[in-house]
């Protein structure tokens, strides 16, 4: 017969083994996972490493680009637009890359003649939209109009004022309307006179759209820039520039997806990146010549216009 103090001591055995059993199974795991730990640890940072002289290198050849740009820049937009008259267009976005597409169309000889911002109040709240309609009233009769006894809707009277406006810049009826909506708070001039004739006729346009990279200001309102420059196109060449591709729905993507564009209405759509000025001026002087066209990176689209 068996004594109980038996069990007790078959009993304690049992859970000692469990015990040592648990205690060098977790020894001996927890060292295969600080192992593995390590070795992911290792990989990591030589991954790190190899980027690093990646990140190095592509700075590297970033600087090499924008230096060759720099200087051959003068070479190739030497007395391209000497002497023309350029009027420059913003859409309120916040952006200052635009300043260095400005000083290269000046460095060509162009001649800048001022500038006109599309203010926030384009984005048509219902006291603005009021405003505009009392500022587009006194020119009624040279507002397009699909049925002149049909009142437009908000964005359709914008759209007819910007068409009015740009197909008319150097009209006495466009000059009178870009007075009233001065007047109104929708566009501001700078570097302008509009007590003369202001754009002087012949001047070209150069319009810029899209938000400062880095700063995502938002512009007056997507489209606008888009409708005024297809109108100044009709009347004479007409640039847009953006700071880089648009997603879908910025003003050079609504240029590019409209059926039919002027020849004398040119796109550029990395005016922000280290060739933005060389590029600009080229679109600019592809604009001047009659070979419209949409340049950039863009998928699908020369990066820069034909020299011709």
């Amino acid at each position: 017969m068996i004594d109980f103090r038996y069990h007790i001591v078959s009993i304690v055995a049992v859970f000692l083994a469990l015990g040592l059993g648990i205690l060098m199974g977790t020894t001996v795991l927890d060292r295969v996972a600080v192992d593995a730990l390590r070795a992911q640890v290792d990989n990591l940072r030589s991954d790190a490493r190899e980027s690093r002289r990646d990140i190095t290198a592509l700075r590297t050849e970033v600087d090499r680009q924008r230096t060759f740009a720099d200087q051959v820049s003068p070479w190739v937009r030497h007395d391209q637009l000497a002497g023309k008259p350029v009027v420059f267009v913003s859409d309120n976005g916040g952006a200052r890359w635009d300043d260095s597409v400005r000083d290269a169309i000046a460095q060509t000889g162009a001649r800048p003649v001022g500038a006109m911002t599309l203010t926030a109040k384009w984005k048509l709240d219902a006291a603005s939209a009021r405003q505009l309609q009392s500022a587009t009233a006194p020119l009624g009769a040279a507002m397009p109009r699909d049925k002149p006894d049909e009142s437009p809707d908000e964005r359709r009277q914008a759209e007819d004022a910007l068409t009015t406006l740009g197909s008319q810049i150097f009209a006495p009826e466009g000059q009178a309307l870009l007075r009233e909506l001065v007047q109104s708070g929708f566009v501001e001039v700078a570097d302008a006179d509009l007590q003369q004739a202001w754009p002087p006729a012949g001047a070209l346009v150069v319009a810029f759209t899209g938000p400062d990279p880095g700063r995502g200001t938002a512009s007056s309102s997507p489209g606008w820039v888009a409708s005024l420059a297809r109108a100044t196109a009709t009347a004479t060449p007409t640039l847009v520039v953006s700071p880089g591709a648009d997603a879908g729905t910025g003003d050079v993507t609504i240029l590019r997806n409209l059926p039919e564009t002027p020849a004398t209405l040119v796109t550029f759509d990395a005016g922000s990146l280290s060739f933005g000025r060389l590029g600009s001026v080229l679109a600019l002087e592809s604009a001047a010549a009659g070979r419209g066209g949409h340049f950039g990176v863009e998928r699908g689209r020369r990066l820069l216009p034909e020299r011709r």
